[in-house]
């Protein structure tokens, strides 16, 4: 590919040539997806795409590193200024997504989807630079936590890792629900509204503000240990 090229072109062109691409590679497989909708959705010549990515796999790859430079540099950085307690940290991070997604939809979308399905297309560096995003991004999430709100009656560390068990099951349902969905037009609302009330739902299990005291547990987690 013509990095240099491509990189060079006026931003606005080069911008609609990736959201069409990506757009592409999220409503269809790798094995699917048409460069011919591609140039007609970017309003370029097939010339002109093939000038800049001799293959259909060379488009791929630029996608999945640049919408990962993308996630890294506007998404992950941002969670570095995350503050509170560990639920409400995860309600401003989605406060971020949902910011960018409105202005970005296809990089998100893409990245979803490639999630979803876990395309074998993907490269081994592909997948571990995937894993490695979102190990970075959860240990933001917890980094100098404020863990007061938490329930006295169970240990922290249980309830940091039921929390995370708990986020996890729901993505997962999530994702679930969404593999035979067209990504690019669906509606977020009700999956917001429905993240909201989950979130409200994990502060009335784990939370404890009216019991700053602690109160021995029935349980003895630690007998086995």
């Amino acid at each position: 590919m013509n990095h240099r090229t491509f990189d060079d072109l006026e931003s606005e062109k080069r911008e609609r040539i990736i959201a069409a691409a990506m757009n592409e590679f999220t409503r269809h497989s790798f094995e699917q997806a048409s460069t011919n909708r591609i140039v007609q959705e970017a309003q370029i010549g097939k010339g002109t795409l093939f000038y800049h990515f001799p293959t259909k796999q060379a488009l791929f790859d630029y996608c999945v590193e640049w919408g990962l430079d993308f996630i890294a540099s506007h998404y992950v950085d941002e969670l570095r200024s995350l503050n509170g307690d560990f639920i409400h940290r995860y309600y401003q991070a989605a406060e971020v997504k949902m910011q960018l997604y409105t202005s970005y939809p296809h990089v998100f979308n893409f990245l979803d989807a490639l999630m979803i399905r876990g395309d074998d297309i993907l490269s081994d560096n592909q997948k571990a630079r995937i894993t490695a995003t979102y190990t970075h991004a959860q240990t933001l999430l917890q980094n100098n936590l404020d863990t007061s709100p938490f329930r006295q009656d169970i240990p922290e560390a249980y309830v940091r890792q039921m929390i995370h068990w708990c986020m996890d099951g729901f993505q997962n349902q999530l994702m679930q629900r969404l593999q035979a969905r067209d990504l690019s037009t669906l509606d977020t609302d009700p999956l917001w509204a429905e993240f909201s009330s989950f979130l409200d739902i994990l502060r009335v299990v784990f939370y404890d503000r009216e019991n700053p005291s602690g109160k021995q547990s029935k349980w003895n987690f630690h007998e086995n240990q």
